[in-house]
């Protein structure tokens, strides 16, 4: 499942699952993990960004709007 919908789990706390995705608003997602773990789900965004001076893949989680304006605005 996490590779079929490119999601990575992040953490596990009183029966809540986050997890980070590309695409946060991917419901089929959201609700295949949901049913398939039986946890309550919590999406972080997760941002692809290539490095200029490098050809490495960096992958970011952020948590929230803000920290994605944070990071772009850097």
């Amino acid at each position: 499942v996490a590779h079929r919908f490119s999601i990575i789990p992040t953490t596990l706390e009183n029966n809540r699952l986050t997890i980070a995705m590309f695409d946060p608003l991917d419901v089929v997602a959201i609700d295949t993990v949901k049913i398939k773990t039986g946890f309550k789900i919590t999406v972080a965004v997760l941002l692809r960004v290539k490095l200029l001076r490098q050809s490495n893949i960096v992958i970011i989680i952020c948590h929230g709007f803000k920290s994605i304006l944070r990071i772009l605005s850097s």
